[in-house]
């Protein structure tokens, strides 16, 4: 009888670990749960590597039981179309959801959908704006939460933390996305307190000195009428605002070519940088707490956690702030740590280096949550390199857009090739970027991006030049849908023209992201 008992426990065993996709050994295990975190504008050198500060511990204890990549690229430059191809494993121009008023085709399948056709609950909490339901976000999920600007990491990380509460022992898959790390960053107080030389007014002093420069008939500032003294400080205070409710007409919301040369312009550029680092913290507390939860409910060791970022930020190394239409690292290089002790913990491997990219991500959490995925992505399974089974190819190239946001102003795609061993970065030029005819780099010497190699080394940047044509030409566009008449929109009319008459709510929402002026 005791062995009759054995047998049917030890069958039970088996068809449980084979539900959960565990053949038994680990190796192949398939995840409890899967997390997937974005830390929206997070660049990747303020979070890892030797330029990084200390504001990640937690993110830094968890590659440690993970992978760390350090050659991670976005697929573009501005939140809609990264993400987009963080959820369907394509190409910006193969999934055309890149101007405002579009929305992803609707035989395109997502990540979400994937994910619950493989059996997992599905379900996200996000802050709005670019990743709102209204271009096809929240496709496969069951629900599809929206929070304020940092409420995911603030007030609103106990609720998700009750749900992960809730969800114990279910397979789910839970998608992540704060703006805490976007422009306006905060810390205009914290600055004054830290810098009393600096003779800052408080923020109801400046709310007064606001007032001094009412707007106009069309509900606008003439800055010109401004002093500049006062519109240098009024444009400081816009970046250390703690959100776009609290900022004044009397400053812009770019700093301009000029700003480092003002009298106290590094000082108060390092301010800014430290507000963003300050965001970045808060994140990496959320984080913490999540972890931490997770091995509460003894879940950790069985969970998938992918920790990534839509695109980074720029502060004026190129003469160019935040992001959007800017082809440098600063903003194209992006964070990724993936952690799944069960899978991944002894593997030894914390450093993976060859090049990868968000179209890699779909077919990585798909491969190792045991899903389908779909056929002609032009990422691939990361899993052999996490893993040490394999080395991403040395001569590996990954090819983001830059892009920029349509009611910023119609610009061109303009592509980028990183290709190893090196790696060589090719930029396909335009005069937003400072040279008209392109750049070449050799990222191995030159990681700031300094010196372009475009003239004494025409030959390279002609071969990369031809593979950036040809990578364009063998995209497979899947046309996106109009939101304003619910008809595919043809690839070569689908520019930042069209423009959507929304619900003056969901223009407030923009606005508070600093999406619309």
């Amino acid at each position: 009888m005791a062995v009759a008992r054995g047998l049917v426990l030890g069958w039970v065993t088996l068809l449980l670990a084979l539900a959960s996709g565990c053949r038994g050994d680990g190796h192949d295990a398939r995840p409890g749960r899967v997390l997937l975190i974005s830390m929206d504008t997070v660049r990747a050198d303020h979070v890892m590597g030797p330029g990084a500060t200390d504001e990640t511990r937690h993110l830094d204890e968890i590659a440690q039981q993970g992978v760390r990549f350090t050659n991670f690229y976005a697929a573009s430059t501005f939140t809609i179309p990264s993400h987009m191809s963080i959820f369907t494993g394509l190409d910006p121009a193969e999934h055309g959801v890149y101007v405002e008023s579009t929305r992803l085709a609707a035989g395109v399948p997502t990540l979400a959908e994937i994910l619950s056709s493989a059996g997992y609950r599905t379900q996200a909490f996000h802050e709005g704006g670019y990743v709102e339901p209204r271009f096809g976000f929240e496709r496969g999920f069951t629900g599809y939460v929206q929070m304020p600007r940092l409420e995911v990491v603030r007030q609103g990380l106990p609720a998700i933390l009750e749900w992960m509460r809730e969800h114990r022992g279910e397979p789910y898959f839970l998608f992540l996305h704060t703006y805490a790390a976007h422009f306006p960053y905060g810390g205009w107080e914290r600055y004054r307190a830290e810098s009393p030389q600096r003779g800052l007014p408080s923020s109801s002093d400046m709310n007064l000195l606001n007032r001094l420069h009412p707007p106009d008939a069309s509900g606008r500032v003439d800055l010109s009428r401004v002093p500049e003294d006062t519109r240098r400080l009024c444009t400081l205070y816009n970046h250390l605002a703690e959100d776009h409710t609290q900022q004044v007409g009397c400053g812009g919301t770019e700093l301009g070519a000029d700003f480092l040369a003002s009298p106290h312009g590094a000082e108060d550029l390092a301010a800014i940088v430290k507000s963003y680092d300050e965001r970045i913290r808060l994140i990496d507390r959320a984080l913490g707490e999540i972890r931490e939860t997770l091995v509460q409910l003894g879940e950790w060791d069985d969970t998938l956690l992918v920790v990534t970022s839509d695109h980074g930020e720029a502060f004026l190394e190129h003469g160019l702030e935040r992001h959007g239409y800017i082809p440098f690292d600063t903003v194209v290089k992006a964070p990724l740590v993936i952690s799944y002790p069960r899978a991944l913990g002894g593997s030894g491997v914390h450093v993976v280096t060859g090049l990868a990219w968000h179209l890699d991500l779909l077919p990585t959490i798909a491969s190792l949550a045991g899903a389908r995925t779909p056929d002609g992505l032009r990422g691939v399974d990361l899993t052999p390199a996490m893993r040490g089974e394999a080395s991403l190819p040395a001569d590996r190239a990954v090819y983001p857009a830059v892009l920029r946001a349509s009611h910023k102003g119609e610009r061109p795609l303009r592509r980028i090739v990183v290709q190893g061993p090196g790696p060589w970065k090719y930029i396909e030029g335009h005069p937003d970027f400072g040279d008209p005819l392109g750049f070449l780099f050799d990222l191995s010497v030159d990681p700031e991006e300094r010196t372009n190699l475009r003239a004494s080394d025409a030959a390279r940047n002609a071969t990369l030049a031809a593979a950036a044509r040809d990578y364009a030409d063998r995209l497979v566009l899947r046309p996106p849908v109009s939101q304003i008449t619910g008809q595919p929109v043809d690839p070569a009319q689908n520019v930042p023209r069209e423009r959507l008459n929304l619900p003056e709510e969901e223009l407030q929402r923009l606005r508070t992201l600093g999406y619309v002026e």
